[in-house]
């Protein structure tokens, strides 16, 4: 399979088990609420809705609906707000966000709430006080779970995640059955021959290091409340 039909693979079969995980079944036909907004955008970031086809240049204030995906391309950047915290892109980077019915909101916060990473590198800054569940990060490699933290993830030629502040837990994707790993403050642990190695002292700017330095805190706040609903025809 080439690298574009592994493109469209992942993002249909990661929503589609998703959805299911959570009781979302199905998603065609339900009504789109918000599930985030774009804050800032640097160099190419384009935007595509579910089960489109075509990519959209984004603008600045878009609010973003289940199942968007998000791209940055070479030297882009997009920084966007959710309901529980932010999170930002680096160039060459693909997320897709939860799908419809997946976001259930209270007034006390967002449950479980699942981010496709297909590649790239991104930032996450995840507010405990606008989770009630646990902030999950998927890509093709790891699933990573928090409940309030700043943390790194990266799919690429390199695969792994740094913590910033608290603890994440890190587990290989497709391995439910494999204990998780604990990643502590400024400890990293990478996808290396199939395991994921021992946490160790991330050292920003070391070659090889999976992050060149400590992140910059995004310039973004979170959003106040539960998702907009989504104007008519927007699409």
């Amino acid at each position: 399979m080439g690298a574009a039909g592994k493109v469209r693979w992942f993002p249909l079969v990661a929503t589609l088990a998703v959805a299911v995980s959570l009781g979302a079944w199905p998603l065609l036909g339900a009504s789109l609420e918000g599930v985030g907004e774009l804050l800032a955008a640097s160099g190419p970031v384009e935007v595509r809705p579910l089960g489109g086809r075509v990519w959209r240049a984004a603008t600045l204030g878009a609010v973003l609906y289940p199942g968007d995906m998000v791209r940055t391309g070479p030297g882009g950047s997009a920084e966007v707000a959710l309901v529980p915290g932010l999170f930002r892109m680096d160039e060459n980077t693909v997320i897709i966000l939860p799908p419809s019915g997946a976001v259930p909101v209270s007034p006390e916060g967002v449950s479980t709430l699942p981010l496709l990473l297909y590649k790239g590198r991104t930032l996450f800054q995840v507010l405990k006080e606008r989770l009630r569940g646990t902030f999950d990060v998927i890509t093709p490699s790891v699933i990573v779970g928090v409940k309030g933290t700043t943390f790194g993830v990266e799919q690429g030629p390199m695969v792994g995640v740094v913590a910033f502040d608290e603890s994440v837990e890190v587990r290989l994707t497709g391995r439910p059955g494999d204990p998780p790993v604990t990643v502590g403050a400024g400890q990293v642990t990478l996808v290396e021959q199939g395991r994921l190695t021992p946490p160790r002292l991330h050292r920003p700017g070391a070659p090889g290091a999976l992050w060149v330095g400590a992140p910059t805190v995004v310039t973004g706040k979170a959003l106040p409340g539960p998702p907009r609903p989504a104007p008519p025809g927007l699409w």
